[in-house]
């Protein structure tokens, strides 16, 4: 029977050892004093998500479920600001529960203690009307933000935005709504955007078609799509919001059929680089020159990850 190295157990809390501690689950199986764990850090992210009870005293109330790394917290609340821990553990002492839970009844010394910040994982957290109210009142955040595929004059309206914010080269600018508009109409590319109270602040395209990509063997094909025009509006960046669109894309994608997604960076770019690697894009695919409107030339390298 197949049994993993390690196993990870999130909890919204710091500890040096991990200790059994009572369950209150919906049966005798997920009701014991054990330590519970997982075969990957993406299935006990909710656990560690710091949910806290509404009000935060013992009369206060909490529930959430989580499913396929989603979390919905039917009530209770969510620091947007806040910490989590997931901790990969020796598998040494854990038995199967059932098809993806493991369970030990001894305490266990971590090998790694990740701390997770909840701003990465709002994307994946859905709020009851209750739990929002809650949150709302708490710390002053309301899920409010909307990600989907752009209509036309949406497009127009972000494109003029990113026009009249332009400083020398406004006409790259103007010649890539051009472009874009054109290949989106075609069904050469999907752009993405984020909507914060009827307010586009964040925006990503999918490449589809290999014509309109520069360098795209090896980028695109029809199970690969290239990633490219990432922008956030300033005021809005380091909040999450981009990583919510971020992994609503690669859903829309897979859903789509594509195994696959490329992207390119340029190498100075060591902070963005980061970003993609802890989104997975630890695949050095190859380096090349890209060639904007003007004549302007730039290296670029490019990275995958599978869906």
């Amino acid at each position: 029977m197949y049994k993993p190295e390690y196993v990870y157990h999130g909890s919204q809390y710091r500890f040096d050892i991990v200790k059994p501690q009572q369950a209150c689950g919906a049966n005798t199986p997920e009701s014991l004093m054990a330590i519970y764990a997982a075969d990957s850090i993406e299935k006990v992210i909710s656990f560690a998500l710091p949910i806290r009870w509404y009000p935060d005293n013992p009369s206060g109330r909490r529930s959430f479920e989580c499913s396929d790394g989603r979390t919905r917290i039917q009530c209770g609340t969510l620091n947007p600001e806040g910490v989590g821990y997931v901790y990969k553990l020796k598998a040494d002492t854990f038995e199967s529960l059932d098809d993806w839970q493991w369970v030990s009844k001894e305490a266990c010394e971590p090998v790694e203690v990740i701390e997770i910040n909840v701003k990465d994982y709002l994307h994946m957290v859905e709020f009851s009307k209750e739990a929002e109210e809650a949150n709302w009142e708490v710390y002053g955040y309301r899920n409010r933000y909307e990600c989907k595929i752009a209509t036309l004059e949406e497009m127009n309206t972000k494109w003029d935005y990113e026009i009249a914010h332009a400083g020398a080269d406004k006409d790259n600018w103007i010649t890539w709504k051009k472009s874009s508009i054109e290949h989106m109409q075609e069904g050469k590319s999907i752009p993405y955007y984020g909507i914060l109270d009827g307010q586009i602040i964040s925006e990503a395209t999918a490449i589809l078609d290999g014509s309109i990509a520069q360098n795209s063997e090896g980028l695109v094909d029809t199970k690969t799509a290239y990633l490219s025009a990432f922008r956030t509006i300033p005021e809005y960046q380091g909040k999450g919001y981009f990583s919510k669109l971020f992994q609503y894309m690669l859903e829309d994608l897979k859903n789509r059929g594509y195994e696959k997604v490329t992207l390119g960076v340029e190498p100075e770019e060591t902070e963005n680089k980061e970003i993609y690697f802890h989104y997975g894009f630890t695949e050095h695919i190859k380096n090349g020159i890209e060639v904007y409107p003007d004549g302007t030339k730039i290296d670029v390298e490019y990275y995958g990850k599978q869906l």
